[in-house]
Formats: structure tokens, C-alpha cells, sequence
């Protein structure tokens, strides 16, 4: 009867040794994707550093003289071919 056991518990160790290695397998795949890497562009810093008109110069090619933002701002856009994610925070979250 021991002999039984054992080879219950061995079979046990088997499932759970394939179980695991296909869960690794399935989240390196996951991990591994063909996408292109995406960038971020943070625009950080304190209350009227002009960050809200860099945002506005490089996304729109305006050049302002200043520009107060209520709101935070994001865009994406392509550079070369490549895509980026823009972000302007406001002032307001580093200041206080």
C-alpha cells in the first residue's frame, strides 16, 4: 500500500511541475509581445515653470507668451515613426 502512495503522490508532483511550466510559459509569452515600446513624456515641475507652453510648442508648434492650466494635458504623437505619450501635470500637484 505504501508503494500506491507513493506513486499517487509522484504523479501529483508531475501535474503540478507541468502545471507550473505552462504558467510560466504563458506569462513570458505575455511579457515577450510583439508591440512596439511605447515612450512617456513627463512634464513635471513647479507652478509657472512654463511646462503647459512647452506642451502647447511641441504639440501644436505654437509659441505662447504663457499659459496657465487648470487641467492636466496629454496628447500622443508620432516622432519618426515611433509613437510617444505626452503628459503635462499642473503646478498644483508638485506645489502643495
Amino acid at each position: 500500500m505504501g508503494l500506491v502512495d507513493n506513486e499517487a503522490g509522484l504523479s501529483q508532483i508531475y501535474i503540478g511541475a507541468i502545471i507550473a511550466i505552462v504558467l510560466i510559459l504563458i506569462v513570458f509569452k505575455a511579457f515577450k509581445s510583439k508591440r512596439k515600446p511605447r515612450s512617456l513624456i513627463v512634464l513635471v515641475g513647479e507652478r509657472f515653470a512654463g511646462k503647459t507652453q512647452l506642451f502647447i510648442n511641441l504639440n501644436q508648434g505654437k509659441k505662447l507668451a504663457t499659459v496657465p492650466s487648470i487641467h492636466n494635458n496629454q496628447t500622443s504623437f508620432s516622432l519618426n515613426g515611433k509613437p510617444h505619450k505626452m503628459i503635462d501635470y499642473i503646478g498644483d500637484n508638485i506645489s502643495k
